[in-house]
């Protein structure tokens, strides 16, 4: 876990988890890239698709057996901890 924290509720023993779904293309090097320190390396180039088809989900994980316990889509990201 990098950031989103997730919440958890041991009464229902559920796990509750922001995500953020946003994907882009990424294509390997055509030259040897040079690593700058604090920044992303991905292996190649990556060109995100338009931040309109960007996505999130509030998810609820059972924590006794790791199953998908409901999902709810929002219309952005999710990039912020669940209360």
């Amino acid at each position: 876990m990098e950031w989103n924290g997730p919440a958890y509720s041991p009464v229902s023993k559920t796990l509750y988890v922001a995500t953020v779904d946003w994907c882009g293309t990424l294509r390997s090097p055509t030259n040897h890239l040079s690593l700058s320190e604090n920044s992303h390396y991905y292996g190649g180039a990556i060109t995100p698709d338009p931040r309109e088809q960007a996505k999130g989900w509030l998810q609820a994980i059972d924590a006794a057996n790791g199953n998908d316990a409901r999902a709810k889509q929002w219309p952005t990201p999710l990039v912020a901890g669940v209360p």
